[in-house]
């Protein structure tokens, strides 16, 4: 929370709604429902859960990097190496015929 906001719904107490509170994000009206204390949780109650938060930060920026180099790639595909993909992905019967293939049905 900015200090403006912040100091301005700390004041208030339950049910209240406060006056325009100015902020470099604009104005604001607070209304105030209810106090909730904070609690304190233990390291242990939250490890496996920042663990895995962590795990899963990590998974996506690897991810993000590895297709953000794969973007980046110059690919030159040459006709051979088209052909071989078709035959790899269809059989080598999908292209036998002369026109390259494009009379199957």
């Amino acid at each position: 929370m900015v200090k403006a906001f912040e100091g301005s719904a700390f004041l208030l107490k339950e049910g209240e709604i406060s006056e325009p509170v100015k902020t470099q994000f604009g104005y604001h009206i607070i209304r105030l429902d209810a106090h909730i204390a904070s609690e304190k949780i233990s390291f242990d109650e939250v490890k496996d859960k920042l663990i895995k938060a962590q795990i899963k930060k990590h998974e996506d920026r690897i991810m993000q990097d590895y297709l953000g180099n794969l973007t980046s790639l110059d690919v030159e595909m040459t006709e051979e190496a088209l052909q071989k993909l078709v035959d790899e992905q269809f059989g080598e019967d999908y292209s036998d015929s002369p026109d390259g293939g494009s009379e199957q049905e």
